[in-house]
C-alpha cells in the first residue's frame, strides 16, 4: 500500500471528513451523494481512504479545505484541485449548457488559475471556494458562477495572506500588525 504518513490537517463537511498528511496525501471518509469523497462513484466509506490516481500519486498536497459538499486542495507547486458538489460552481466545472447546472466532480480535477498564478491557500464555504494566490490576491468561484473572479468584486482586488470561509461568509486576514506593550 501507499505510505500516507501522519495526519496534520482535518476538515469536516456535511457528512464526510477529509484529512491531509505530512506526506502530502489526502484521505476521505464518511458519505456524500455529490462526490465530496473524491473516490468516483463511491458514496460511503467507513475507513479513511487515500485519493489515488496516476496524476495524484505524483502530487504533494500542502493545504486542504472542506465545504459542506466539496473540497479543495493546494499542491506544493501551487496548483488547486477541487472535487464534490458542482451545481453552485464551487468546483469550477462549467455546465454543458446554460439550461443545466454545473456537474458534480467525482474525482479531484485541476483548476485553471488566472494568468497561470500559483495558489498559497484555499478555503471552502457552503457553495463556494476562496483561493489566496501567490502575491496575495484573493479570488473566488461558486455561488452560481464557475468563473474564477476577484473576491473584491467588480474591478476591485482584495489582498490577503490567509482566508477562511463559513457557510455564507468569508474572512480575509489582510495585514498582520505587531502588538507592543
Amino acid at each position: 500500500g501507499v505510505e500516507v504518513g501522519s495526519v496534520v490537517l482535518v476538515g469536516c463537511g456535511a457528512n464526510f471528513s477529509a484529512l491531509l498528511t505530512d506526506r502530502g496525501r489526502v484521505l476521505t471518509t464518511g458519505s456524500s451523494e455529490y462526490g465530496a469523497l473524491g473516490l468516483g462513484r463511491v458514496r460511503k466509506v467507513a475507513v479513511p481512504t487515500v485519493l489515488t490516481s496516476k496524476v495524484l500519486e505524483k502530487r504533494f498536497f500542502a493545504h486542504l479545505a472542506v465545504g459542506e459538499e466539496h473540497c479543495a486542495a493546494v499542491t506544493s507547486k501551487g496548483n488547486v484541485y477541487t472535487w464534490g458538489q458542482g451545481c453552485f460552481g464551487a468546483v469550477g466545472k462549467a455546465a454543458a449548457s446554460r439550461l443545466m447546472h454545473p456537474p458534480d466532480c467525482l474525482r479531484p480535477h485541476r483548476l485553471t488559475l488566472p494568468d497561470e498564478m500559483r495558489a498559497e491557500e484555499v478555503a471552502c464555504g457552503g457553495n463556494y471556494t476562496a483561493i489566496v494566490l501567490a502575491g496575495g490576491e484573493v479570488v473566488v468561484l461558486g455561488d452560481d458562477d464557475t468563473t474564477i473572479r476577484s473576491a473584491g468584486g467588480e474591478g476591485r482586488v482584495l489582498q490577503g495572506q490567509s482566508v477562511r470561509c463559513g457557510r455564507f461568509h468569508t474572512m480575509v486576514l489582510s495585514d498582520v500588525a505587531s502588538a507592543s506593550g
